[in-house]
């Protein structure tokens, strides 16, 4: 927040934006001055490295109704904890979407990343249309390591009779690393019959 505004005027925004929350609810006594200062200092001390919209929407989740209820009276650690409160929610939402990224690609060996390029070269008539397969988002493999969830499927399902055991043990492997919430058990069990 003060590199991007500096520390005097964060200091007024801050303060003017915890102001005008505290007057949004009917309080028996408002904040003074002295108080929307100290407030806002402890804010910027503990959350100046965050963006200042995160405090913009925690204070706004609270005109919400969304955190905890005050009654009567509002201070310096309701408005800390209602901050601490949208951050943590923040970072859970941040969680899931990077667990369900890491659902979308698999981490495979180098081989098989290269075995599917070739595969998916071949299949294409033209430059020209394994060009636009790659633009459309068939092909994703980044640095020859990774290739998303849908096209590995593809690539395995038309491959998988012609694949050697110690190749589909190998894949077995990598799939048991990748295997969140269950996603490849189905297809672990048929390499395990497959390999017996």
């Amino acid at each position: 927040m003060g590199k991007k505004y500096g520390y005097e005027e964060t200091l007024k925004l801050v303060s003017r934006l915890i102001e005008n929350t505290a007057a949004f609810f009917n309080l028996n006594g408002n904040l003074t001055g002295t108080q929307l200062v100290q407030i806002s200092q402890a804010i910027i001390e503990r959350y100046g490295t965050d963006n200042i919209e995160d405090i913009i929407l925690a204070l706004k989740n609270a005109r919400m109704g969304l955190c905890e209820k005050i009654y009567g009276r509002i201070d310096g650690e309701i408005v800390m904890g209602w901050i601490a409160q949208y951050l943590e929610t923040k970072a859970e939402e941040m969680e899931k979407i990077h667990h369900q990224k890491k659902i979308e690609a698999i981490t495979i060996a180098p081989s098989v990343a290269k075995a599917i390029r070739v595969d998916l070269e071949k299949r294409a008539e033209t430059e020209q249309e394994y060009q636009q397969s790659q633009l459309a988002g068939v092909m994703h493999i980044e640095n020859g390591s990774s290739v998303d969830h849908e096209t590995w499927r593809k690539w395995f399902e038309a491959n998988k009779e012609s694949l050697q055991p110690r190749e589909l043990k190998s894949i077995r492997v990598q799939l048991q690393v990748n295997n969140l919430y269950g996603s490849y058990t189905e297809i672990i069990d048929w390499i395990n019959e497959r390999t017996k």
